[in-house]
């Protein structure tokens, strides 16, 4: 079983208020912005991105984006925050665009105010005047090499980050032959980037180091020949040790994917211990662990909060899919949001082995030019078909598109939650503590609950029409977002897709 690890402080988006739990914040550090409320609405108000309009009550923002040898950089995403006090670095609202063929980036009619701009984790503070343009440019952009991206070679790239250092290696190598298995095409790369380790594993060169290497066929279930280095009669890079569980190392593997492997499409998929968010111990030591991709040699990992840097590369994402623990929750879908179209994951812990990559992959290889929706509902399809006589799964894929519409209805039932505490304290706490869980029965993650259940056992025992109607609100919101849900065994009879972190009231200190 891939359980779940130790995590980090980070962002709680989007809490549940549980009899009186309300939502947190916490700074994400690196100077960015430190709470997101959606309720400024920048279509709304009439902001027109790409659009350097202004007027008598309206001003503009624009400005360029360059590399390091000042040439101009297409297709970076552009960030636009309205803050509330630049003392406070809290905003409201977010919009975006991206830059042009001239590395240009605007932001038209927009409301007099101060404003954060955001590009590749870079930031800037701007104040924004009716009638007049605000100009911010930005250096060292790393994204498309100076220019336009490099043109697609194949329909789709496949991104395989395997942190296998720690007690999975012997499951890495097991979907590494799996992957092998698979059937070459010309227009599918699958890349790998491989971190072994000492102790659990010993077969396969008994390397222990971190290597590159595209994924090709062979006949053999045992062996990971597209491992194999120069030395060895193969072509994989022999890259060292790296830390795997560094967020650079993840993002420079992704940039280094699309820049060698462009593509029309791209699939990162996130292999590793998972552990998205749940409460502190008193066993638990700074940084606490909420987060992915646990590297053991270098006792580091991926906080949640950082996930919106480890996984930002030169083009956007089509899917994310965490072969990791506990990954499916709102606090961290709500995280990649803008990186990606699809997010696909597990409420509760997969077994060790992870996805079945012959099974999963099979249709994407003899049809390249699957869509992406078609693609994830794929992977949870199969996945569950495949593996979920035998185990307690879950799986299910969402359109991030649409995850900012279901924090503003989870937010509003929240909100309305903590206005019948008082009348209906214990008929929640009793509906809590019955919702379906997630975390294989350990108490790190007795917070871990089935947001839908959650709502349906809140509304079966409180018979309050007001949570009703705004339970049912959220319920519509999700339903919209999810583009497939299986789930297998009698343990996950109750799951609906997507977990929240819905602390005891012991527990509300951990936010």
């Amino acid at each position: 079983m891939r359980r779940a690890r130790w995590q980090e402080t980070a962002l709680l988006l989007a809490a549940m208020a549980v009899g009186g739990c309300g939502g947190g914040g916490g700074d994400g550090g690196g100077g960015g912005t430190t709470q997101i409320d959606t309720s400024y609405n920048f279509t709304a108000a009439g902001v027109q991105p790409g659009v350097d309009a202004r007027s008598s009550t309206r001003g503009s923002v624009s400005g360029v984006l360059l590399n390091a040898s000042q040439n101009p950089v297409a297709g970076v995403t552009v960030t636009l925050y309205r803050l509330v006090t630049r003392a406070s670095r809290q905003a409201v609202g977010s919009i975006t665009t991206v830059s042009n063929s001239s590395g240009r980036y605007v932001f038209g009619n927009v409301e007099p105010g101060d404003y954060r701009l955001s590009a590749q984790n870079q930031n800037v503070d701007v104040t924004v005047v009716a009638n007049a343009n605000s100009q911010s440019n930005f250096s060292n952009i790393t994204s498309g090499g100076g220019g336009n991206p490099p043109p697609a070679q194949y329909k789709w790239t496949v991104i395989m980050f395997m942190n296998a250092d720690n007690d999975l290696e012997p499951y890495a190598i097991q979907d590494v032959n799996e992957l092998e298995a698979l059937p070459n095409n010309d227009d599918v790369a699958i890349v790998a980037l491989l971190d072994r380790t000492r102790g659990f594993d010993t077969s396969n060169g008994n390397w222990t180091d971190t290597r590159r290497f595209r994924i090709r066929h062979d006949d053999d279930p045992s062996t990971m020949t597209s491992a194999l280095s120069s030395g060895e009669g193969g072509q994989a890079e022999i890259l060292g040790e790296l830390d795997t569980g560094d967020k650079d190392t993840v993002s420079d593997f992704i940039e280094y994917c699309m820049t060698n492997y462009p593509a029309e499409r791209y699939l990162l998929d996130v292999w590793n211990h998972g552990a998205g968010w749940r409460k502190r111990t008193a066993l638990d030591v700074s940084p606490i662990g909420r987060g992915v991709l646990f590297d053991d040699t270098s006792d580091t990992f991926v906080a949640t909060s950082e996930m919106d840097e480890a996984f930002a590369g030169p083009a956007r994402l089509d899917i994310i899919a965490f072969d990791s623990s506990l990954m499916q929750m709102i606090e961290v879908a709500y995280q990649v949001r803008d990186l990606t179209t699809l997010v696909v994951g597990s409420e509760e812990s997969p077994p060790g082995e992870g996805y079945p990559y012959d099974q999963i992959f099979e249709s994407l290889l003899t049809n390249p030019d699957i869509a992406p929706e078609a693609l994830a509902a794929h992977i949870v399809n199969r996945t569950v078909d495949v593996m979920g006589d035998d185990n307690q799964l879950t799986q299910s894929a969402l359109r991030a598109a649409l995850l900012p519409n279901l924090v503003n209805a989870i937010n509003s039932y929240a909100d309305l939650l903590r206005t019948k505490d008082s009348t209906h304290h214990d008929q929640i706490a009793a509906a809590r503590s019955a919702a379906q869980r997630y975390g294989s029965g350990s108490s790190l993650y007795e917070g871990n609950r089935d947001l839908v259940d959650l709502i349906i056992e809140i509304t079966a025992r409180t018979n309050d029409a007001a949570l009703a109607s705004a339970g049912t609100a959220v319920r519509d919101a999700l339903n919209a977002a999810l583009v497939a849900e299986r789930h297998s065994g009698s343990s996950k009879a109750d799951s609906h897709g997507l977990a929240i972190f819905a602390p005891n009231q012991s527990d509300w200190t951990d936010l």
